[in-house]
């Protein structure tokens, strides 16, 4: 995953980079018309991507998780207006969707608890074959810088770049695992378990769907580029690739408080809970269509 954010990074500077020496030659060469045109549009773009939400966790417990991206589809309505030939400003509504699939091969956790007869013990907690996908969705207004190289008339090289101020529309996890409760009470030197009270159980399997409790505002960082064709100088075929990061962390779980995966048969926290930082990136294709209004 770090491998192909570099690519599309270093895709994205290399093309900002290039938009200066271009644009001096189409100095000379484009008709000085074209340059001054100014143009207000509309557009739709569709995004397939493959995408991943990113745990950070600083609990033993759960240590050593493996993350395998989603594929998703993001899409956006956009207005925007070219000042000139290279340059314009666009916004919009923006959808976007990031989706992972978690697993943990083993848990071991314990807390001090009491029973229904008040009575002190420790709660010792296993669990095996735990896996959990997560899918979130937000609803933003981006704000973009559109770049634009025309190589001749119909033809040319795009980048956008920019924010997008989002909310969360849907926020969801579904876990399973096989998970054992135990009873350690250390003054009478037991260790109950398959009890069938206390919810003391061996090998129960369990399936949780959840909502990840999100902040009720994510900033991300848009990044696009790639080629465009122009018809009779109104509607335009866009085609490349793109990267989104959120800039933040998006989840309202507080560093430092106490985690526990499962503390009852058929109960499941989500991992993000457990994690003092929870970002995503994505990264796909670009397809777009503009229409110009003169």
């Amino acid at each position: 995953m770090k491998s192909n954010t570099y690519i599309y990074s270093t895709i994205i500077l290399f093309s900002i980079s290039f938009v200066f020496g271009i644009a001096g030659l189409n100095g000379q060469g484009t008709d000085v018309s074209m340059r001054k045109q100014k143009h207000l549009f509309i557009g739709l773009n569709a995004q397939p991507a493959k995408t991943e939400i990113v745990l950070n966790t600083d609990y033993q417990s759960i240590a050593g998780i493996n993350s395998t991206g989603g594929k998703t589809f993001s899409g956006s309505l956009e207005i925007g207006y070219m000042f000139s030939r290279f340059f314009g400003l666009s916004s919009g509504l923006f959808f976007n969707n990031y989706s992972t699939t978690i697993s943990l091969a083993d848990y071991s956790d314990s807390y001090p608890a009491k029973d229904q007869d008040l009575e002190n013990y420790r709660r010792i907690i296993t669990g095996e074959e735990i896996s959990e996908e997560q899918k979130i969705s937000l609803l933003g207004v981006p704000v973009l810088l559109n770049l634009n190289i025309p190589f001749s008339r119909g033809f040319g090289l795009f980048i956008q770049s920019g924010v997008n101020l989002s909310t969360p529309i849907s926020n969801s996890y579904e876990s399973e695992g096989t998970f054992s409760y135990k009873g350690e009470y250390t003054q009478y030197n037991v260790i109950i378990e398959k009890a069938g009270v206390e919810g003391f159980v061996n090998d129960q399997k369990s399936n949780v769907n959840g909502t990840i409790e999100m902040k009720g505002f994510v900033m991300e960082f848009l990044a696009s580029a790639g080629f465009n064709i122009t018809f009779n100088d109104k509607f335009q075929i866009l085609a490349g690739g793109f990267y989104n990061k959120p800039l933040t962390d998006m989840t309202e779980y507080t560093e430092g408080t106490s985690y526990y995966l499962s503390t009852q048969p058929d109960q499941i926290n989500t991992l993000a809970q457990g994690s003092s930082n929870v970002s995503a990136n994505a990264f796909g294709l670009k397809l777009g269509f503009r229409y110009f209004i003169k």
